[in-house]
């Protein structure tokens, strides 16, 4: 079974996204200008915010070059090795799992990025010391660690966007999510802010700027779209081979997780300056069952949408949007997925999605109703597929 989300958010001037200019990143898309989030972007926005936190509590990793000194800190307290002692341990372990680079007398890091679960630095550190008590060596413990973690996420947010090491493939697990670069359903026109800034202890004598610069901005209206396949995550999430009810359950937690992040994260790209705040407009969710296609509306907006005859560019893109559903849905059938709809009714009129906008009740708001029906088809679903704990083929 799959999710696919699809936002309409429409934002004020903003800088959400820079390219290696300083500039709004963009792209062509429908041989018109577009502006563009990138998929890392979004993808760090849900990963960092609070509501995702929030849904999963401990269930996060973290991703640093830094975790000589979590994993030496875990010997030295639990395992009750010297300072010195624990801080040599961590660096030959990691060294061994995936490289250390050259420190330089600095605080020591890994070559690369590492992305892992508390539980892993914990078990890591446990194998760690059970080698100085025993036979076996570090290369041994770490290979012992390799194997047992192998194709297995501890953590629900690493199951859910994948960890890639090329030196050390036993850890790569392939992402249960899909993220595509939002773009902007309407034609872009970047824009500049010339700014200054003054000196505040200027003698009155003296006139000018203290600082003179320019920022990049635009202002869109962004299509945005995910896909995220809760079966796949639900295997990267069980230590075993076939995914089991457990297992499952804490996909569908991961999957609520990734619902309600997506729709509140916002890129923090030069928010000081801009304060684009914008909340989306309105958000489709569809479930599909199996491995049935997934179905991106980005074509609705080949054509730009625009303000025309009275209307604003959301509600053009919400007409657009609404169009191709109905076209699509037309041509390829429905039946099988169930599909939600949440949106503002300033947004504009919907003909072809209005059978699928969630009903609320007792001053409940829309997006939750979304949320809570979308859990319960997936929990539908999986309820389905397994039985007494083992996966039904």
């Amino acid at each position: 079974m799959r999710l696919e989300l699809h936002f309409l958010q429409n934002f004020p001037p903003a800088n959400l996204n820079r390219d290696d200019t300083g500039t709004p990143k963009d792209c062509q898309f429908g041989g018109e200008r577009r502006a563009r989030i990138s998929s890392q972007c979004i993808k760090r926005s849900i990963r960092t915010s609070p509501v995702f936190e929030q849904t999963l509590g401990e269930q996060i990793g973290q991703r640093t070059k830094r975790f000589v000194e979590p994993l030496a800190k875990r010997l030295e307290k639990k395992h009750g090795h010297s300072e010195e002692e624990a801080q040599g341990l961590a660096a030959d372990a990691l060294d061994e799992l995936i490289g250390l680079a050259d420190s330089n007398g600095e605080v020591q890091k890994t070559e690369v990025l590492h992305y892992a679960a508390q539980e892993e630095i914990e078990d890591l550190a446990e194998r760690v010391h059970s080698a100085t008590e025993g036979d076996k060596t570090i290369s041994d413990a770490i290979g012992d660690f390799k194997e047992k973690n192998q194709g297995y996420a501890r953590a629900v947010d690493i199951g859910l966007f994948g960890r890639f090491l090329a030196d050390t493939p036993e850890l790569t697990l392939e992402a249960a999510s899909q993220v595509a670069h939002a773009i902007s359903t309407n034609r872009v026109s970047m824009e500049f802010d010339y700014y200054t800034a003054v000196d505040d202890l200027n003698p009155d004598e003296e006139t000018g700027a203290g600082m003179i610069g320019t920022t990049g901005y635009n202002s869109s209206c962004f299509y945005r779209y995910m896909l995220l396949d809760v079966e796949h995550l639900a295997r990267n999430l069980s230590p075993d081979e076939d995914p089991t009810a457990s297992s499952f359950e804490r996909a569908i937690v991961g999957t609520e997780a990734f619902t309600r992040a997506a729709v509140a994260a916002i890129p923090t790209g030069m928010q000081t300056s801009f304060a684009a705040q914008a909340r989306p407009q309105l958000v489709l969710a569809v479930v599909r069952p199996g491995k049935s296609t997934p179905m991106s509306l980005v074509n609705a907006f080949e054509d730009p949408a625009r303000p025309q005859n009275g209307t604003s560019l959301v509600q053009d893109s919400v007409s657009k949007l609404d169009r191709h559903w109905g076209e699509m849905t037309s041509m390829y059938g429905s039946k099988e997925s169930d599909a939600f709809l949440a949106m503002l009714d300033s947004a504009g009129s919907v003909d072809n999605l209005e059978p699928v906008r969630v009903e609320t009740e007792n001053g409940q708001g829309e997006i939750e109703a979304l949320v809570q029906q979308v859990t319960g088809a997936l929990e539908d679903a999986a309820n389905d597929q397994t039985e007494d704990g083992e996966v039904v083929a």
